[in-house]
């Protein structure tokens, strides 16, 4: 979650294998991971 932070920079660190499938795969999660947790970034 991203409650209490104002300036830095939140990035989320998705599972191994949760985008190894296909681009499309890989977008779909990341998206709902950044829609779920509000963060900036997402490393893969």
């Amino acid at each position: 979650m991203r409650r209490g932070l104002e300036q830095a920079l939140l990035i989320v660190d998705i599972p191994f294998g949760s985008y190894e499938e296909s681009p499309e795969l890989a977008f779909r999660n990341a998206a709902r991971v950044m829609a779920g947790t509000g963060c900036a970034a997402i490393k893969l």
